[in-house]
Order: C-alpha cells, then structure tokens, then sequence
C-alpha cells in the first residue's frame, strides 16, 4: 500500500463516520488517533512478550549508573590505601575496596588479569590499544609490564567520569609516561590513530569496552591498516554477558586464529550467580 492509497483510506473512514454518525472527523485527528492505538498495543505486546527485556533494560540503566560512581569511589579508596607510584599495590587495594565494599566492579579482575599480564610478557608490545579504560585497571596492568623502551598504551573511554577516575588512577600508579587515555568512543581513537600517537601500527589490544560494539570497532580496526600479521587481539566476556557476533567473526574468518580461554564469575549482583564466561586470544594473519 502506498501513502497515497493510505490517505485515501482515511478520508473514506472520515466520510463513512461523518455519513453514520453526522460527526467531522479531521483526518489529523485520525492519524493521530490510529497511530496512538498501534504504539499502545506495540507497548502492550511487547510488555507482555518481552517483559524481562524490559526489566534487563531497566536493570541496565541502574547499573551502569552504579558502576560510574563506583569507579570514583574505587579510585579515592585506592589513593588512599595504596603505596604511590606502586602498581602493583594499586591493582591489590582493588581487590581490597571490593572484598571491602561488596560493590560491583567491572574491572578485568586477577584470575583474567593473570591471563592478560602472560599475553604482554609474550608478545612484548611496543604499541597496546584498548577499547574501555574504565578506571584504568586493566590499562595499568598491562603497561607496568612493558620492557620496550617508549612502549605504551593507548586507550579510549566514552564516559566523562570513568576517564576523570581513569586519569587519577594513572597518575597515582606512575604510569603517565606508559599509558595515553583519550576520552570519546573507540572508534575515534582508532580513526585517529596515527595523529593522535604517531603509531602506524598496534601489536597488542585488549577489548573490553560496550559489548555491541566489539564486532563494528573491530571491523573499523581491520580497515585502518593498524594491524598487522602477528598483532594479538583480546577480547574480554565473550560467553558472559556475551558477544556471539564479535566471536563468530574471529572464530571463522580466514583473518584470525582464535582461542578461548574460559573462566568463571560470580556475579554479587545476580545472587551469588556462578557464570562461565570466556576470554578470547586473537592472532592477526593478515588480509592475505
């Protein structure tokens, strides 16, 4: 059906009513009318099919606002318990202000950490990017363990407050001089890569940041020319919460060879929820 052939339904429901009833019936008020009835049983039938989207959603929204304030909250704690200029001990009063607190922490944490820090140990990077710098745990982790010199890390967060956090955490662990914190989405940073680093290439990234955009930010790093044959890709929570777009990719394009390393999480706020989840190891093969 074409517009046209819409409004000349509704002008015959107009005259049709004006011709029963002796009612004039404007046809913006029909339109207005009809469009409102479809939104409240699209409201209605999606509430009732999909009730706990819903409430995911709305679940959502209260944590990510939790996890802003949290970050903060870690970061003061931190500054004031942790030795200055130790990352080590930074990374440890972590795991202090969480056993502390109770509060949800969306950091890469020690069991995965202790994955990360083998990785960087084995591909010694030169140039690390990463996708969410949160506070600044995982970038900090990675970057005291850089032995090149003039190594370092580069890494892009969206949320205002999570960088502020981000960049005191870094400054108090010493390591301005080995990580680069950009504030927008890691889309920019990787767009503007070159004139933001003067780096032409990465050898290490570690993704950690919005799942839904894992898959788009990587294609976007595939059509940058940053990688190269060898460059290892790390992509964190690909089982749980899950990113099964981003893990068919890698799992079956010719571009990588991928291995998954699972763990599992206790999740505080879903009841004490065990879930497994996975990490997954990426080597770049090239385009061909």
């Amino acid at each position: 059906m074409t517009i046209n052939d819409g409004l000349e339904l509704l002008f015959t429901a107009g005259a049709t009513i004006r011709k029963t009833t002796g009612l004039v019936v404007d046809v913006n008020f029909l339109l207005l009318a009809i469009g409102g009835f479809h939104l409240l049983c699209a409201l209605v039938l999606y509430w009732r099919s999909g009730e706990n989207r819903l409430k995911t959603f709305l679940r959502w929204r209260s944590f990510s606002a939790d996890v802003v304030l949290v970050a903060r909250e870690a970061v003061e704690y931190i500054i004031q318990h942790a030795k200055a200029n130790n990352p080590d001990s930074s990374l440890k009063t972590v795991e202090e202000f969480i056993e502390l607190t109770g509060k949800k922490v969306i950091h890469v944490g020690p069991e995965k950490g202790q994955l990360l820090d083998s990785i960087v140990k084995r591909v010694n990077p030169q140039v690390v990017m990463e996708m969410g710098a949160y506070f600044g745990y995982s970038a900090v982790r990675m970057a005291r363990l850089l032995r090149k010199p003039g190594a370092k890390v580069f890494t892009a967060e969206k949320e205002p407050r999570c960088f502020e956090a981000a960049g005191d955490f870094i400054k108090f662990c010493g390591m301005e001089d080995r990580v680069s914190v950009f504030l927008g989405p890691a889309e920019d940073l990787i767009g503007q890569f070159h004139s933001k680093t003067e780096q032409d290439h990465v050898d290490l990234v570690f993704i950690d940041h919005w799942k839904p955009m894992y898959l788009p930010d990587l294609k976007v790093l595939e059509r940058s020319g940053l990688l190269r044959p060898g460059t290892v890709l790390v992509a964190d929570n690909i089982v749980y919460p899950g990113v099964p777009d981003y893990l068919e990719h890698v799992t079956n394009s010719p571009l990588y060879t991928t291995t998954l390393h699972p763990f599992q999480t206790r999740d505080s706020h879903a009841g004490d929820i065990v879930s497994h989840d996975a990490v997954a190891v990426s080597v770049y093969n090239g385009s061909g």
